[in-house]
């Protein structure tokens, strides 16, 4: 398909465009994020003018701070969280949808919150995350 998008397409063309789209920019993401996840590990980036790993990130890859936040935000937290950042990796979650995740639930959900994720918008899964009342342990009823 040609960069540009033609009048002359149907629907569900557009549609699977967007998913294909999509798909790599979530998956490119997974791989700022790996890349975020070193640079929160290591200190060797650190040089004149550049203090923070937002600092870096920032200037690396031109990306806004709120952007820099967003990917330190979920690297920060992505051990807690690996079926999440796996699905970014994969590109069948975006990185706005992990953030609300990655700052206001317990990492005992990943798996059920990565599943019910892919079916959210972000303003979904942050009313779902940033509202719920999360127990500081899973009941083990409930496996």
């Amino acid at each position: 398909m040609a960069a540009t998008v033609g009048s002359d397409l149907s629907l569900r063309e557009v549609n699977d465009r967007f998913d294909e789209v999509c798909g790599h920019l979530n998956a490119l993401h997974g791989q700022l994020l790996d890349l975020t996840i070193w640079l929160l590990e290591h200190d060797t980036w650190k040089s004149e003018g550049l203090w923070t790993p937002g600092q870096y990130l920032a200037w690396r890859a031109g990306v806004s701070p709120a952007t820099t936040k967003k990917l330190i935000t979920v690297a920060t937290r992505a051990s807690e969280f690996p079926t999440c950042v796996d699905m970014v990796r994969r590109g069948e979650l975006s990185l706005d949808q992990v953030v609300p995740i990655a700052k206001h639930a317990p990492g005992w959900v990943d798996d059920q919150i990565a599943t019910l994720a892919k079916h959210c918008t972000v303003r979904q899964i942050t009313k779902v995350a940033s509202g719920y009342r999360w127990p500081d342990e899973p009941d083990p009823a409930d496996d």
